[in-house]
């Protein structure tokens, strides 16, 4: 069986072309990467999402010395979400 997900999407040249809650979000996963523990990979990485209520959850990578294991930002978020 083949199942099949569409969605749409509008694609933006600049980040000022965003309507503004859409350049908070973004602002506010610029800062979450701040606060990444990249210590291997130099690459630190924030995650943002707006929940229904307006709030704005915010996390970010964190390796571990076992490196490449490691917590991504998409994943922290969804745990600090669920605490």
């Amino acid at each position: 069986m083949v199942k099949q997900i569409c969605f749409d999407y509008e694609h933006y040249a600049a980040l000022s072309e965003l309507p503004e809650p859409d350049r908070r979000l973004v602002a506010e996963a610029e800062q979450a990467s701040a606060s990444a523990h990249a210590a291997y990979s130099h690459f630190r990485v924030g995650a943002a999402a707006r929940l229904r209520s307006g709030r704005i959850l915010r996390g970010s990578n964190f390796e571990s010395e076992v490196f490449p294991a490691g917590l991504c930002a998409e994943r922290s978020l969804l745990f600090y979400a669920q605490a």
